[in-house]
């Protein structure tokens, strides 16, 4: 009995124990690096997301503390990996008999005692966890730590395909992030938002690696039908860092900045009109209905997320990442539909893809045509370019003068062909202008015509 006690135990301290060597500094990072994005207090759960990024798969959930990212209690490995409803739900199950069955030794714990003649291989397992961080099992202890169980997916192979994907855009990035004096560090950012997932779209409404949300892309962005700039690189990453420049300018720093880009830049100014500018010191005390696990680990993601990248060989050795992509740009004179784009410059229609994420479903599924203004982005060289350099329009504004167009409000009584008919314009450019992809309005809503 004591002999498998003692395995016992020793099995947990092993798992709390192999997450200490990348809880550790990385000393490849420059000072320059650590000057600017300071990871003082935060090793902890740096070493946390690294786990999360290169040790554990989709098919591992780690149980942890949602505070204290060292209390890593178990790692289960769900055979459920499927997508399907049945298969969800037995997931789902198996998980919640796992938060349950730790609550349940806390609540034993608890009335038991830390003593007890009583207790099971299960408990003294939490103990070695606890002692381990040096926590003192008290009454207090086990009531907070219980409230605080949290489940945490892996995305190894989420974040391997997103470091492939990644060489395809970087160096454009990085020269876009330069020209602005930004720190180039910031190009990983997508990392930590989207894995590099170019047609990645949350829950919430956020597209692109950069997961720009809707309302924050109508200031700096074309999005429409058929075009959302959001789902390119280049465009949503010029962006984004303007979104991150005019947060570091209010905020001062760049801990607080980047975390504004998850979180919001007034969402952080009240953060920090509490706290200060110490990030540290808000992720421990600032509260908030919306500043939550998200917002508290988003800095030590994006220093984790920095510290694989710039040193991926280590974490994937036999990684290699896609080559730049070079290209040319052209813009439309006037509609045409891929087919016909891809006959003019000569090149497939999975290569015209490839270079132009922005294109929105409507175009490859439904043949919609993109619309004139539209900048295309085509291979460097061969006859694409040619015909591209042939195609050229006049130098003109890259984007329509805004007081050349009209407002108007809805009434009772309107449809958006009876206002196309009014003003004499097409209802697809309507929904284009807009940025609405059916024909329903509302009383009251705020058109602009053409």
């Amino acid at each position: 009995m004591a002999l498998m006690l003692r395995r016992s135990c020793l099995s947990l301290f092993l798992v709390a124990f192999a997450a200490l060597p990348l809880y550790a500094e990385d000393p490849a990072v420059d000072p320059e690096f650590d000057r600017l994005f300071p990871s003082t207090g935060f090793e902890d759960r740096v070493g946390f997301w690294k786990m999360i990024f290169t040790r554990y798969g989709q098919d591992e959930v780690v149980v942890h503390d949602r505070e204290d990212l060292r209390l890593v209690y178990k790692v289960i490995n769900s055979p459920y990996s499927g997508t399907d409803r049945a298969t969800v739900r037995r997931r789902k199950a198996l998980l919640k008999t796992t938060v349950d069955e730790l609550a349940r030794t806390f609540d034993e714990l608890i009335q038991l005692g830390p003593d007890s003649d009583k207790l099971e291989f299960r408990h003294h397992e939490l103990l070695a966890v606890l002692k381990l961080a040096n926590y003192q099992p008290t009454e207090a202890v086990f009531h907070r730590l219980k409230e605080n169980i949290h489940l945490q997916r892996g995305i190894k192979e989420k974040f391997r395909d997103g470091l492939v994907r990644s060489g395809r855009y970087l160096p454009e990035l990085e020269r876009i992030f330069k020209d602005k004096s930004l720190p180039t560090h910031l190009v990983l950012l997508p990392h930590v938002e989207s894995s590099f997932d170019y047609a990645a779209y949350s829950h919430k409404g956020a597209a692109g690696i950069w997961q720009i949300t809707r309302g924050t892309g109508r200031r700096l962005l074309k999005i429409g039908r058929t075009v959302d700039e959001r789902l390119h690189p280049i465009r949503a990453g010029e962006a984004a860092a303007e979104l991150l420049l005019d947060n570091y300018r209010a905020l001062g720093t760049w801990p607080l900045a980047i975390t504004a880009y998850n979180q919001g830049k007034y969402g952080m100014l009240r953060a920090q009109a509490v706290h200060g500018n110490d990030l540290k010191n808000i992720v421990d005390n600032y509260q908030s209905r919306i500043f939550g696990y998200a917002g508290q680990n988003f800095y030590a993601e994006f220093l984790a997320a920095v510290e694989i990248a710039k040193d991926h060989e280590k974490y994937f050795p036999t990684l290699k990442l896609d080559a730049p992509l070079t290209f040319e740009t052209v813009t439309l004179n006037k509609s045409a539909s891929v087919r016909t784009l891809s006959k003019k410059y000569n090149i497939n229609t999975s290569t015209l893809k490839t270079y132009n994420p922005h294109l929105t479903p409507h175009v490859w599924r439904r043949a919609a045509a993109v619309p004139p203004g539209t900048v295309l982005h085509l291979p460097a060289g061969g006859a694409a370019t040619q015909v591209a350099e042939n195609s050229k329009p006049e130098p003109a504004s890259p984007k329509p003068q805004l007081p050349s167009y009209t407002k108007y409000k809805v009434r009772r009584g309107d449809t958006l062909s009876k206002i196309a008919r009014r003003f004499q314009v097409r209802v697809e450019q309507l929904m284009e202008l807009n940025g609405i992809s059916s024909t329903r309005i509302y009383l009251g809503q705020l058109l602009t015509i053409p």
